[in-house]
């Protein structure tokens, strides 16, 4: 009994987090043809979108699971400096982030083999 419900919180919150990476590639599938479709603006956005996501897969669990490992202090610190995150939006500056880190190694690459 015990674990299905716990498999079954556990497809919720990857139910939660799996739009959210289908959203980012959607975007730069979207907008690639402005960075020639560049491997680093992918791994970048992608890579700190994947970090925020982690956090919005942690926050979900149930919480006798966060307790058991100890997660509800260090999700407390990551909530409070992350922006959004207590409406669930915490994704888009991490993402917006990866986005700008990933065009800077994109045109400074470019600049670079001129």
């Amino acid at each position: 009994m015990y674990r299905s419900k716990l498999n079954e919180k556990l497809q919720e919150s990857l139910a939660a987090v799996l739009p959210i990476l289908a959203i980012v590639l959607i975007l730069l599938a979207l907008f690639g043809k402005f960075f020639g479709n560049d491997r680093r603006v992918y791994c970048w956005t992608i890579g700190l979108t994947l970090l925020a996501a982690l956090y919005d897969l942690l926050r979900t669990l149930p919480e006798g699971l966060r307790a058991g490992l100890h997660l509800d202090g260090a999700l407390r610190a990551v909530g409070g400096v992350l922006p959004l995150s207590s409406q669930g939006l915490g994704w888009i500056c991490p993402a917006a982030l990866g986005l700008v880190i990933g065009l800077i190694a994109h045109f400074a690459g470019r600049r670079k083999a001129e």
